[in-house]
């Protein structure tokens, strides 16, 4: 039977001056905004700023502050709460710095050494949750208090809303800790130790550990929901062939199945020992490899070798081998911030305690934090 004519779509043809007015309309769009590029972070949505532009350099003084600490804090707790690849690779960092569950505090000077070990044991802290929070903010604010007069208690402030606060933005002249900008001294220094992660002499404050792979993340997870999943569900098997059907019930066959299975693709149902060849409608797109190539980014860019990831058998031998000298080279400098850190935090808590003068000098054989072996 021949379709009329009536019967054929008629083609919507958008006029040119339609099209004119849509692209200037657009233009003056981009220019109000100030959009340079179309960002693929954002996988199209209109945006002003790259994914590498995070830092701002201080006024005076040489420093750099990262501009938006917050924002990239609560990603990195959304990520490490809701993706199957960020929470492995986070607990396995901070049980690797802690593999004891807390550092070895060791020294001569027994008394200092005995308060610090009271100090961690009556405040329950677990380090492996703040060593979580320095990976995920990039800084650990460690402050002490004592609301009794008796019992010294250890806090851990929120590391996205505090930041020090400089006299005349000279990063090496700290008064303070500020809470969201509140431009007054809401901890003093002698009471908090700031821990800075992934940073530098001349930086502010630290850096997440997620904060370079947020794009990679955001690429993996395009990948997945967008060409591999729905290509695979509408592209994988266009075509579904039943055999075996007698003729005489093939047609009911075909119209119930049709009509009660939701799926992509064509129903067909065919005589027996039919041959049925179906093409492949995404071309061997080598999407498999485009995944596996954005993990590997992605455990390159964490430090982690991929076989401690359980993915073995995309590594070769010989990477296999040296994959814990590797591990244990990326936990090195963490550790080292640890260190520092807390001893110095210790250090301030004993000079409040009057256990240590205040031009006293302690040293590492007296007073020092370790850790044992991964």
């Amino acid at each position: 039977m021949r379709r009329s004519r009536q019967d054929k779509p008629t083609p919507v043809r958008v006029p040119r001056e339609s099209k004119k007015a849509y692209h200037e309309a657009l233009g003056q769009l981009l220019a109000r905004e100030r959009v340079q590029e179309m960002k693929a972070a954002q996988y199209g949505r209109l945006n002003t700023v790259d994914r590498f532009n995070t830092t701002s350099k201080l006024p005076t003084r040489g420093g750099f502050k990262l501009t938006n600490r917050e924002q990239i804090y609560r990603k990195a707790i959304q990520l490490y709460d809701q993706n199957e690849l960020i929470r492995p690779v986070i607990n396995l960092i901070a049980s690797s710095i802690f593999s004891s569950g807390q550092p070895d505090v060791k020294g001569k000077n027994e008394k200092l050494v005995k308060l610090a070990q009271d100090i961690i044991s009556e405040n329950d802290l677990n380090f492996h949750d703040l060593a979580r929070e320095g990976e995920l903010a990039g800084d650990v604010f460690l402050a002490f208090d004592k609301p009794n007069k008796n019992k010294t208690e250890v806090l851990s402030l929120d590391a996205g809303l505090y930041e020090p606060l400089l006299r005349d933005n000279d990063i090496r002249q700290i008064l303070g800790y500020q809470f969201r900008n509140s431009q007054k001294v809401d901890v003093t220094k002698d009471k908090c130790q700031h821990l800075k992660f992934n940073s530098t002499t001349t930086s502010l404050t630290g850096r997440s550990s997620l904060r370079h792979i947020i794009y990679w993340i955001d690429v993996l997870d395009f990948l997945f929901e967008s060409k591999w999943l729905r290509g695979a569900d509408n592209y994988g098997q266009p075509l579904l062939a039943v055999t075996g059907v007698p003729s005489q019930f093939q047609a009911a066959f075909q119209a119930t199945l049709q009509s009660e299975v939701q799926r992509a693709g064509k129903v067909w149902v065919l005589p027996p020992e039919t041959d049925v060849k179906t093409p492949s409608l995404s071309l061997d797109y080598p999407i498999g490899d485009i995944v596996g190539w954005v993990f590997r980014m992605i455990t390159i860019a964490t430090e982690i070798p991929i076989t401690l990831l359980g993915s073995a058998d995309a590594s070769s031998r010989g990477s296999a081998f040296f994959a814990n000298p590797r591990f244990v080279l990326a936990i090195k400098p963490r550790r080292e911030v640890w260190r520092l850190g807390l001893r110095r935090f210790f250090l301030k808590l004993f000079k409040a305690e009057s256990m240590v003068g205040d031009d006293e000098v302690i040293s590492k054989s007296d007073f020092d934090i370790g850790f044992l072996p991964i």
